[in-house]
């Protein structure tokens, strides 16, 4: 069983204190311990502060479980919309878990440069032409991993193929076959 108590530091006053104590289940261990003889009061203003534990973020975004730092190349976008990329490094984070809406809107993340590897989100998000966009960086991406070579044109014409009915439309039996043609 484990027990959580909010409580104000007396150090800095302004800030709250989470404490986690692990209790025995049985109540003969829990004789003469200081939470026994709790006032009525103080039970139930603990009570009314640990049910919505569960459900309140204490830290970082919701659905992000784990994040990498690493060191990459510094890409820049030039005020033309052309890409360059510069021999200085730059720290990145990467993520495991899904949330770019609210990554986006933290201040202190620039939102032009953050990406997702998620076309379905990416659509979700900012559309059927971010998507298609995203859709042809990871194939290239897994095509090129190896060493092989598929032309440019042909990459465009399938991302166009996915994408111009204003959806997602699978490379599947369920998705293009589907299609009226």
């Amino acid at each position: 069983m484990r027990r959580e108590d909010l409580r104000s530091s007396p150090e800095k006053p302004l800030h709250c204190v989470i404490s986690r104590q692990f209790v025995p289940r049985s109540p003969s261990s829990l004789r003469g311990r200081k939470w026994e003889t709790e006032s009525k009061e103080n039970q139930i203003y603990r009570d009314r502060l640990c049910k919505p534990s569960n459900s309140v973020s204490l830290r970082g975004v919701k659905d992000i479980k784990r994040v990498f730092l690493l060191e990459h190349d510094k890409v820049t976008v030039s005020d033309e919309g052309t890409i360059k990329a510069r021999k200085e490094k730059e720290w990145v984070l990467e993520t495991g878990g899904l949330n770019l809406k609210t990554v986006m809107c933290i201040d202190s993340v620039d939102f032009r440069r953050t990406y997702s590897n998620s076309c379905v989100e990416i659509f979700n998000i900012l559309g059927i032409e971010a998507a298609r966009g995203a859709i042809m960086r990871e194939l290239r991406g897994v095509i090129e991993f190896d060493g092989s070579y598929v032309n440019y044109h042909h990459l465009t014409l399938l991302c166009d193929l996915m994408t111009h009915r204003g959806s997602l439309m699978a490379i599947t039996r369920h998705g293009i076959n589907r299609a009226d043609t």
